[in-house]
């Protein structure tokens, strides 16, 4: 067996020269395989990409060994802030970080027996309970999701030997108070069902968006934001605050789910140091994308998607502390059966006059946003916060007057409420 590889790597000359980040990050990490004790270049994943403070660009990769990704074993390729010239990139600067080498590789452990997911999932969180018997009451709703086989890499007398193991998330949403929702990272065993490991933590993203204090540039704000954003004079009137806004890590969560119109496809975040990270303009997802959107078109995609994402869940944060919560028939998702509806933003890429549209529903059905690209100046209606504040209002006020049980349409002669608060 073998220790690993030296953590960091000096850059020397321009390698990869052309391309988007990830595919110079990829050609430099190829060039310099000999070097990192690397046979097979196509151990390397893209894991996103990232622009630091100091205009830095970092690619992103990690280790997998077959199909099943190695923990913990990433590289970072830096590039140096961008000339002046906007055509001209960056140099490579160093490769960071650590995997293992071949020599370990080789040695990879034999298949398990444990390779049920629906039996990984059940034992998971018999093995959470077991661990935490404070978790099996009432108050808590404890749901495992992306289920998957990594290799752990450990260290025994100064080698590096690899153990297989299933990795879970492990999700609690507490129905007796609203607080940002719990996570849990469980790894098992994949030959013994043993629990190996339980960290605890929250669900926490940034979202680079324009938002009022900077209208022309992007910004990373926490999602949720924080009661800062907010006059003292709301945040006094209710003490606690919604859910986290992102449920797993895409552009859904409990109050908001937005789409690529009339799909299923959505925004999903970078985890980058442990935080969640939406940024339309380095992230590589193509999630939210079809088959036939080039790079550009894709980005617009993302960025539509994020700041819708991001205007709605504000209104909700705001109405919330207005007093619009659960017991008023407030739009989002909640544990009683059948009063669960979240509000569903479809982003359409076509051009329509109409920029914006609500199709506002009673307590217990989600309300439906569209939103679209104005023809003349080209700008998507989900970029301005006026139109997605506005028809997120009218979601509100259709709800709000007459009861949560009762939805009007904004039509003349048929509503009760005044004319003031149509268009």
């Amino acid at each position: 067996m073998s220790t690993r590889t030296p953590g960091r790597i000096r850059a020397v000359g321009g390698t990869a020269d052309e391309g988007s980040w990830q595919e110079r990050g990829r050609a430099c990490l190829e060039a310099l395989s000999p070097l990192l004790g690397v046979d097979d270049p196509s151990c390397w994943t893209p894991a996103g990409c990232t622009r630091t403070s100091t205009g830095q660009s970092i690619a992103f990769f990690s280790q997998r060994l077959g199909e099943v990704p190695i923990n913990r074993s990433t590289r970072q390729v830096v590039f140096a802030r961008h000339e002046t010239d906007r055509d001209r990139l960056g140099r490579l600067i160093e490769i960071r970080g650590d995997h293992v080498p071949d020599a370990v590789t080789r040695l990879r452990p034999e298949f398990p027996i444990l390779d049920s997911p629906e039996d990984v999932k059940q034992l998971v969180i018999t093995e959470m309970l077991r661990a935490e018997p404070t978790l099996e009451n009432d108050l808590h709703q404890l749901t495992c999701t992306h289920l998957e086989k990594i290799y752990l890499s450990h260290s025994v007398d100064r080698n590096v030997e690899l153990v297989l193991a299933w990795s879970a998330w492990v999700q609690d949403a507490p129905v007796s108070a609203i607080r940002p929702m719990e996570q849990w990272r469980v790894l098992l065993d994949a030959r013994t069902g043993e629990l190996i490991e339980m960290t605890s933590s929250f669900v926490t993203a940034t979202g680079h968006v324009r938002d009022f204090s900077t209208p022309e540039q992007r910004q990373p704000r926490p999602l949720p934001v924080g009661t800062e954003m907010f006059p003292t004079a709301i945040t006094d009137l209710v003490g606690s605050v919604p859910r986290a806004w992102v449920g797993v890590d895409s552009c859904r969560g409990d109050q908001v789910e937005c789409f690529a119109g009339q799909s299923d496809r959505t925004f999903r975040g970078t985890l980058i140091d442990g935080e969640l990270r939406f940024d339309p303009e380095t992230s590589v997802d193509r999630s939210a994308c079809r088959a036939s959107d080039d790079d550009n078109q894709c980005r617009e995609r993302r960025d539509a998607i994020l700041h819708a994402f991001y205007y709605c869940n504000l209104m909700h944060h705001l109405f919330y502390n207005l007093g619009f919560d659960e017991r008023a028939g407030n739009l989002q998702r909640r544990a009683e059966p059948g009063l669960s509806d979240p509000v569903i933003v479809e982003v359409f890429p076509e051009d329509n006059p109409i920029l914006g549209r609500v199709q506002s529903e009673i307590d217990g059905r989600p309300s439906i946003i569209k939103l679209w690209r104005h023809p003349d100046t080209n700008r998507h209606a989900a970029l301005d916060a006026d139109i997605v504040f506005h028809e997120y209002t009218h979601a509100v006020t259709n709800r709000v007057v007459g009861g949560p049980a009762e939805n009007f349409p904004f039509v003349i002669g048929s509503a009760p409420e005044p004319r003031g608060l149509s268009e």
